[in-house]
C-alpha cells in the first residue's frame, strides 16, 4: 500500500510539474528567461547536455549547495542510484546503478562504477565517496561506458572534474561547523605567476568529527571524522594551441572506520563461543547497541595517506585536440576492524596496504567537418598491491572452543601449532600481491548521414594480464615462531606460496542512432557493451582453494528522448533501457574465513528513467527524477553453502536493486536588501532493496524518505551563510554483513544533521 501511494504520487508530481509548465508558458514567454545551458564531457569532448545522446545527468549550480557535502548526497538527485557508505574502509563506497552494483572493499575484486577525478580513474574504493570541495562539474553517466572508460564501468561512471587555475587573483574559503562537534575549514586561492600564461591554484581542506555514535564500553564518541587535504595545481598556456596543467594533492584520512552494531544472535560463534567457553555473554546483541549506540571493546581506526599526481597536456594540432593524461597514485592504508562487534575481543583484524595505480591516457579528437567528428586513443594502466591481514583473538577462541566445549586434543585445527592453547597474543597473517598491467585502444565517431540523423559507432579493445600470489595464512607466536598448515593437514615452520597468473582480452563495440525532430527535442536508440575484469580474490585464509574468477559482462539497449520546452524554460529527458548480465561475479563466504567469487548468474533488468527541470520564474526553479528498475536473477546455479552442492538461487533478489526511486527539488531566490535570500529544499524517497546476497532478512533495506533543506544569504556578491538540515526526517538505515557462522556485523547511517556554513570569496 505504501508503495502505491508513492508510485502514484511520484507520477502525480510528474504530473503537476508538465501541468506547471503548460500553465507558465505565456508568464514564460513574456520573460524570456532560460535555463542556463550544461556542458558535459561525458563522450570525451564537450558538448551540450540536451544534444548528448547518453543517459547522464550533470551537477553545477547544485555543488553549491550547503547540504551536499559529499559524492553519497548526489543520490538525491540522479535516478536509479544508490550510494551507501560501506564498512571497514574510510569514504568507501556502496554504488549501484541500474542494479549494478559492488560493495566490496578487497583490492583483488574490481569496482563496476567507475570514478574519474579530472581524468583519471580511482582504482581504490576507499575515498572514493568523495568530499565536494573545488568541485566544477560532476556528471552521472548511466549503464555500460567500456568504450570511452573501459572496464569496470559495466554500471557507469561518475565523471568528477575540479576547477582550474584561474591565472587571476581570487579564492574562496569557508568554514562549516556542526551537530556531533562537525568542524569544517576549506579554502582555494588562485594567483597568477605570468600574466595570460602561467597560473597557480593552492587548496586545502580539513574535517573533524566526533561522531553520531556513543561506544558505552569506551565511553567516547566514535566513527568520527579526521580528514585532512591539501596541494596545488599549476597551469600554462604555453600559446594559443598548447596547454598544460599539473596537480598535486596529498590526502591524510584517520576516520574510524565504521561505529558498528552488534547483530550477532545464537548461530554466530561470537555469541556462542564466549558464552560456552567462559560464561560470558556479551558476544551477543545487547540492548545497548543500535543506531547511536556501539558495544565494541575497541575503536576501528584507520590512517590513510595518499599521493595524487595528474598531468594533463592539451595541443591543438592537425585539425583537432591531442590531449594526454597521466595519473599516479600512491596509497599506503592500516585499518583495524573488531569485525565481532561486541565487548568480546574475539576477532580484532588489522589490514596493512600498500597500493600504487599509473594510467596514461593519449587521445585524439576532431571535428571533420559539419557532419562527422571523431576521438580515438591508446590507454595504458599498471598497478601494483601489497597487502596483509592480520588477525587477532580468533585463533585463540578457536583452540579453547575446541579444548573446552569440544574436547578435541589440542593442535588438531590447521595453522595452529600443537603445543598447547594458542596465546591470545598470538595472530593469523596472509599475505597478498598483485601486479595489473592494461592496454586498450578505443575510437568513437559521430556521422550526420541525412538530414536530422546521427550515427555513432564505437569500439574498444582491452588487454588485461594480473600476475597474483598469496602467501598461506600462518600463525605467529609470541615467541616469533610461525606454524603454516600445509596442504597434506600438517603443520611446517615455512611459508608457502601459491602464485597464480591469467589474461583477458575484450572487445567492447557501441552503436547508436539520433535523431533530431527539431531544434529542441530528439530522441536516440544505442546498444553498448561492457565488462568488469576477472582476477583473483585475495581475502582467504586458505589459498589451497582455488581464487580465481571470470570476468562478467553487461549488454544494454537504450531508447531515449531530451526536449526542451518553453523557449529553453524547461527540459525533460526520458530513458528506457533493456540490459543482460552474463557471467556476474558473486563474493560469498562458503568456508571458515574463505571467500568465494562465483560466476554463476545471469540478470536481466528493464528500467525507465525521467529527470525534469523548470525554470518557473526570475527566482523559483524546481526538478525532479523517477527511477523504475526491474531485475531478476535469469540464472543462477551454484554452491553457495559449503558442502551443499549446486542448487538453483534465481528467486533471489539483486543486492542494491531498489525498484523505485524518486526525488523532487526546488529553490527560490529572493532579493533582500543588497543580497540574495535563497531557500532550498530537497526530497527524496527509495524503494526496498537487499543488501546481502542470500537475503538474509538482516540485510533488508527498507524503504526510506529523506529531506533535506537549507536558508542561504549572500550579500555584497562576495559573502554568503547558510543554514542546513540534513535527513530531516531523521531516518536510520543500515547495512548489515554477515560473515556466516562467525560474526555478523552492521553500520547504521547518521540521523538528523545540521549546521551553519559560512563562505567567503574575494
Amino acid at each position: 500500500m505504501i508503495k502505491r501511494r508513492l508510485t502514484t504520487g511520484a507520477a502525480g508530481l510528474a504530473v503537476l510539474a508538465t501541468s506547471s509548465v503548460m500553465s507558465t508558458m505565456t508568464f514564460a514567454q513574456q520573460e524570456s528567461l532560460v535555463l542556463e545551458e550544461v556542458m558535459v564531457t561525458a563522450r570525451k569532448r564537450e558538448e551540450s547536455l540536451q544534444n548528448v545522446p547518453v543517459a547522464v545527468t550533470s551537477l553545477t549550480k547544485e555543488l553549491e549547495r550547503s547540504t551536499i557535502q559529499n559524492l553519497k548526497d548526489i543520490e538525491g538527485i540522479a535516478p536509479n542510484l544508490v550510494v551507501d557508505s560501506v564498512m571497514g574502509v574510510p569514504g568507501g563506497a556502496a554504488i549501484s546503478m541500474r542494479g549494478v552494483s559492488y560493495q566490496e572493499t578487497e583490492q583483488t575484486l574490481d569496482p563496476s562504477i567507475g570514478i574519474i577525478q579530472d581524468g583519471v580513474y580511482l582504482g581504490f574504493n576507499g575515498g572514493q565517496v568523495l568530499d565536494n570541495f573545488d568541485i566544477e562539474r560532476m556528471e552521472i553517466l548511466r549503464g555500460p561506458q567500456g568504450t570511452l572508460f573501459g572496464k569496470n564501468t559495466i554500471g557507469g561512471v561518475i565523471n568528477v572534474q575540479r576547477t582550474k587555475p584561474t591565472m587571476e587573483w581570487g579564492g574562496k574559503v569557508s568554514a562549516n561547523v556542526g551537530r556531533y562537534g562537525r568542524e569544517e575549514i576549506k579554502g582555494v586561492l588562485n594567483m597568477p605567476i605570468i600574466e595570460d600564461k602561467v597560473g597557480l591554484k593552492v587548496f586545502g581542506s580539513n574535517l573533524e568529527s566526533d561522531g553520531y555514535v556513543k561506544n558505552v564500553n569506551l565511553n567516547e564518541d566514535v566513527g568520527g571524522t579526521d580528514y585532512t587535504s591539501y596541494g596545488f595545481s599549476a597551469l600554462a598556456q604555453v600559446n594559443d594551441s598548447f596547454d598544460i596543467q599539473f596537480t598535486y594533492e596529498f590526502t591524510d584520512d584517520e576516520t574510524d572506520a565504521g561505529a558498528w552494531a552488534n547483530f550477532n544472535d545464537a548461530n554466530t560463534a561470537a555469541c556462542f563461543v564466549p558464552f560456552l567457553v567462559d560464561g560470558d555473554p556479551r558476544g551477543c546483541t545487547p540492548d545497548a547497541s543500535g543506531p547511536t549506540r556501539s558495544t565494541m571493546n575497541g575503536r576501528n581506526w584507520s590512517d590513510f595517506e595518499t599521493d595524487s599526481y595528474t598531468l594533463t597536456m592539451n595541443w591543438d594540432v592537425a585539425g583537432g585536440t591531442l590531449t594526454a593524461i597521466t595519473g599516479y597514485r600512491d596509497l599506503d592504508q592500516s585499518t583495524n576492524s573488531e569485525f565481532d562487534a561486541s565487548a568480546v575481543e574475539f576477532n580484532n583484524v588489522v589490514n596493512n596496504k600498500q597500493f600504487e595505480q599509473l594510467s596514461q591516457e593519449i587521445r585524439f579528437s576532431a571535428e571533420v567537418n559539419d557532419n562527422f567528428n571523431y576521438v580515438a586513443g591508446l590507454y595504458y594502466w599498471e598497478s601494483e598491491l601489497q597487502q596483509d591481514y592480520e588477525s587477532y583473538d580468533f585463533p585463540f577462541w578457536l583452540d579453547k572452543y575446541l579444548d573446552v566445549v569440544l574436547g578435541f586434543p589440542l593442535g588438531t585445527v590447521q595453522s595452529f601449532p600443537n603445543y598447547g592453547p594458542t596465546p591470545r597474543d598470538a595472530y593469523a597473517i596472509s599475505d597478498v600481491s598483485q601486479d595489473v598491467e592494461s592496454y586498450a585502444a578505443f575510437f568513437q565517431s559521430d556521422w550526420v548521414f541525412a538530414p536530422n540523423w546521427t550515427l555513432t559507432v564505437g569500439a574498444r579493445y582491452t588487454y588485461e594480464e594480473k600476475d597474483f600470489n598469496a602467501v598461506q595464512q600462518r600463525t605467529v607466536m609470541p615467541d616469533g615462531s610461525v606454524w603454516t598448515a600445509t596442504p597434506d593437514g600438517g603443520q611446517q615452520d615455512l611459508v608457502i606460496n601459491y602464485p597464480d597468473k591469467d589474461d583477458w582480452s575484450e572487445f567492447s563495440p557501441k552503436i547508436g542512432v539520433k535523431y533530431d525532430l527539431n531544434d529542441d527535442s530528439m530522441v536516440f536508440a544505442s546498444y553498448a557493451e561492457g565488462f568488469k575484469s576477472g582476477g583473483f580474490f585475495g581475502r582467504n585464509s586458505d589459498f589451497s582453494l582455488d581464487s580465481k574468477y571470470e570476468p562478467e559482462y553487461v549488454d544494454t539497449f537504450e531508447l531515449g528522448y531530451k526536449g526542451s520546452w518553453m523557449d529553453g524554460r524547461a527540459i525533460t529527458n526520458a530513458t528506457l533501457f533493456y540490459s543482460e548480465y552474463s557471467d556476474k561475479q558473486e563474493e560469498v563466504i562458503k568456508d571458515v574465513g574463505n571467500t568465494s567469487v562465483v560466476n554463476a548468474a545471469d540478470v536481466e533488468m528493464l528500467g525507465f528513467e525521467f529527470e525534469g527541470e523548470i525554470q518557473v520564474t526570475a527566482g523559483w526553479s524546481a526538478r525532479t527524477s523517477i527511477g523504475y528498475l526491474d531485475s531478476e536473477y535469469s540464472d543462477f546455479e551454484a554452491e553457495l553453502v559449503q558442502g551443499g552442492g549446486e542448487q538453483d538461487y534465481s528467486y533471489l533478489n539483486l543486492r542494491n536493486a531498489p525498484e523505485w526511486t524518486f526525488s523532487a527539488g526546488t529553490q527560490y531566490v529572493m532579493q533582500v536588501g543588497n543580497g540574495d535570500l535563497a531557500f532550498n529544499l530537497n526530497y527524496r524517497w527509495t524503494d526496498d532493496y537487499d543488501t546481502i546476497l542470500l537475503n538474509a532478512d538482516v540485510g533488508k533495506q527498507e524503504s526510506h524518505e529523506t529531506v533535506d533543506a537549507s536558508i542561504d544569504y549572500e550579500f555584497n556578491e562576495r559573502y554568503r551563510i547558510s543554514a542546513w538540515a540534513r535527513n530531516l526526517t531523521d531516518e536510520k538505515t543500515r547495512r548489515v554483513v554477515v560473515i556466516s557462522g562467525i560474526e555478523n556485523f552492521g553500520q547504521y547511517s547518521m540521523g538528523e544533521d545540521y549546521g551553519v556554513e559560512f563562505t567567503a570569496k574575494f
